[in-house]
């Protein structure tokens, strides 16, 4: 598949699957090389949950910096939809990517959604997949409808890709493995302080770091600090 040139958009809460969809668009940037129409990614924070925000936004501006990419404001949506569905809340994350990408020019945006699954319960999760492909479907069609509308360049046509969204947890973690990807930043990796928090955290790491075991990946920098949240670029 083609790319466009200009930068792409990556929506990530600074967990693994995040972690990977970045790290797949800062190798395909370095082997397009100069004049090969590659710009640095640019990272939308999305926070999943208000007991999680500090911990996702420093694993975000983590991830930026050592993948040299660029870190954009946080989409502020908890702020008004507080106690909806975790389902309606990926609509509005897609709907103010589709504002941020449009924002800075962005021709694709990557959502790396993904659910915890093995080879056992992949099938079982057919419909999760087919609602989460059609959800980014739906809100592509409806950032065309606006260009329609619009008709300027400004309002040109964003893609929404899904990449991971079929993976199990083992094909994600072989993923950071050939990619060498610091899973060690990821924001569940170490314990939180917040108790409600680190039940969350607990359980992905638990999740994860067994199948990165599985697959064979051994961290460089077992003892690396994530750093606090960096200044987001202005837009």
């Amino acid at each position: 598949m083609a790319h466009p040139t200009g930068p792409t958009l990556i929506i990530s809460d600074g967990g693994l699957p995040a972690l990977v969809a970045a790290a797949i668009e800062a190798e395909r940037v370095a082997s397009a090389g100069e004049g090969g129409g590659g710009a640095p990614a640019l990272l939308m924070p999305w926070v999943t949950s208000p007991i999680l925000a500090d911990a996702q936004l420093a694993a975000v501006s983590s991830q930026a910096r050592f993948l040299r990419q660029e870190q954009l404001e946080p989409a502020p949506i908890h702020a008004f939809a507080a106690g909806t569905s975790a389902a309606f809340l990926d609509t509005l994350g897609l709907l103010a990517a589709v504002e941020v990408a449009r924002a800075n020019s962005c021709a694709r945006i990557v959502w790396p959604s993904h659910a915890h699954a093995t080879d056992d319960s992949l099938e079982s999760d057919i419909e999760r997949i087919a609602n989460a492909v059609d959800r980014a479907l739906l809100v592509e069609r409806l950032a065309g409808l606006e260009s329609d509308v619009i008709g300027t360049a400004a309002a040109a046509e964003i893609a929404i890709e899904t990449p991971l969204v079929d993976l199990t947890d083992a094909q994600l973690a072989e993923l950071v493995v050939d990619l060498d990807a610091p899973a060690y930043l990821c924001w569940w990796w170490r314990p939180a302080a917040d108790p409600a928090a680190e039940k969350t955290a607990a359980a992905e790491r638990e999740t994860w770091r067994a199948a990165l075991d599985r697959a064979g990946w051994v961290s460089a920098s077992p003892d690396v600090t994530i750093s606090a949240p960096a200044q987001p670029t202005p837009r």
